[in-house]
């Protein structure tokens, strides 16, 4: 999965007003088993306060006490953890977690103009997937400070997979000789991590840095058709996970800012006028669940005009062939591939609750592309 902002972004925010530089950690590199995988991010204030995990809570104290340095200096550090092996339960960590980690360590504040983060979010609230590729000079042997990485930002449009230079080096370093070389290496790699799998950081090696490119992404879009008493448990799951939420009924007394979490976007009218309100296409994921024959109609209706990648269908298989027979065999032939109904993963229970986490959980599945026999092997 690509890395996600969302969670940092409040803290990065807030600090950013108030002008306190953070120390950003990004996992670099793993081997054997780790909490979190390569690309994941945490940030950490000056209090000690941080937020995000790289492991399970393990090493995040430890990681505070290499922030200070890093932010009195203004020095990046690499910090390396391993713990497969017995110095884990001399370090005092006892994680017994079989795995090894190198973190880097970067401060952003005023002095860095708040890069690579500042640049990134812009482009995250523009709604665009990004890039940011780092390079990160090497240490000298005994040393464990460097120098600040060089930092591009590429900005990946939805209608072109090829990405283009959204800014220049969101900081840079004098250690880098030939920083026109090394960008062209930056693009290279920004432009395979593109054509390749999205969701997975590239890394390579180089005599005196090592480049990696990190991908961002907005967070997942869900549109709720339908605002029953089963769709606020939908909403609030979703935005827990860091979701965009949005709500559209036809009956206005159900589309009440009370009923839903704080942000959702919330929109009534006709099932037949959706798209004045929202335009499916621009979503992830839409689900309908209107318990209204014709409403639900409509709204499949809508969604085969303008499809997304997923497409719930709340009810049991006879109600979806009927509402299927009722429209027209392009509209059925273009919802089908993305269908999904009955909507959710079998998980048991039947209240709202256990009803929206199945919703929720098959939906997540999907954006992580895994199919079913994955996900009960595991």
């Amino acid at each position: 999965m690509e890395t996600t902002l969302s969670p940092l972004l409040p803290f990065f925010s807030a600090a950013r007003i108030r002008g306190e530089p953070l120390v950003l950690a990004t996992l670099i590199r793993t081997a054997g088993s780790t909490y979190r995988k390569s690309g994941a991010q945490l940030l950490i204030a000056d209090s000690g306060e941080y937020v995000g995990l790289l492991s399970g809570g393990c090493l995040e104290g430890d990681l505070r006490e290499h922030a200070r340095t890093v932010r009195e200096t203004g020095r990046s550090r690499m910090v390396a953890y391993d713990m497969r092996t017995a110095d884990d339960e001399l370090w005092g960590l006892g994680a017994g977690c079989e795995g090894a980690m190198d973190i880097l360590l970067q401060r952003m504040g005023p002095a860095e103009h708040w890069q690579p983060f500042a640049a990134l979010v812009d482009l995250i609230q523009q709604g665009q997937r990004s890039i940011a590729t780092m390079a990160i000079p090497k240490a000298l042997p005994g040393q464990r400070d460097q120098a600040a990485p060089a930092c591009w930002i590429w900005q990946l449009q939805r209608d072109q997979q090829n990405p283009v230079l959204h800014s220049g080096p969101a900081n840079s370093t004098d250690s880098l000789a030939d920083h026109d070389a090394l960008q062209r290496q930056a693009q290279q790699q920004a432009q395979q991590l593109s054509h390749g799998d999205f969701g997975t950081p590239l890394a390579a090696q180089f005599p005196d840095f090592t480049l990696v490119s990190l991908p961002y992404a907005p967070p997942p879009s869900l549109l709720l058709l339908g605002a029953g008493p089963d769709a606020p448990p939908v909403a609030l799951l979703a935005q827990f996970l860091g979701w965009k939420v949005a709500v559209y009924d036809h009956r206005p007394t159900l589309i009440d800012p009370a009923r839903f979490p704080a942000g959702s976007r919330l929109a009534s009218g006709a099932a037949q006028a959706l798209r004045e309100s929202f335009n499916p296409s621009t979503f992830d994921a839409a689900v309908v669940m209107s318990h209204q024959l014709n409403a639900d109609r409509e709204y499949l209706r809508a969604l085969a005009a303008a499809p997304c990648h997923y497409v719930g269908l709340l009810g049991p298989a006879p109600r979806r062939e009927k509402l299927l027979g009722e429209l027209t065999a392009a509209e059925s032939d273009c919802l089908r591939p993305n269908l999904h109904a009955p909507v959710g993963l079998d998980l048991g229970g039947r209240s709202p609750e256990a009803i929206a986490l199945s919703i929720v959980a098959g939906i997540q599945a999907h954006l992580h592309a895994r199919a079913r026999h994955e996900i009960l092997k595991r």
